[in-house]
């Protein structure tokens, strides 16, 4: 990802601004990947951004298999890493498993 600071006009506020948000866009190719690694273990992700946070939401359809998901913590590093976004920006939502 390149970042574009100079082309940016006024305060070093709203450079910075311009700076985050462009860190905040998402990956949507990696996105794709995981989300076809979840549908194969019977779950279902949904990818939102809103202002400086990410929301992940993931769902299970009736073939989920409650071992494959791992744990929200390690997801919230895959998802950073997948979607070249800080793991402390990433809001999960994970399903009820039995």
């Amino acid at each position: 990802m390149t970042l574009v600071i100079s082309s940016v006009r006024g305060t070093w506020s709203d450079r910075w601004r311009m700076i985050r948000r462009q860190m905040l866009m998402i990956d949507s190719e990696r996105a794709a990947l995981l989300r076809s690694s979840l549908a194969a273990d019977g779950y279902e992700m949904d990818i939102a951004a809103a202002g400086d946070r990410v929301s992940v939401t993931i769902t299970a359809t009736g073939q989920a298999c409650p071992d494959c998901l791992v744990p929200e913590d390690l997801m919230r590093g895959i998802l950073s890493q997948a979607l070249g976004v800080a793991a402390d920006a990433i809001d999960i939502t994970y399903p009820d498993l039995p």
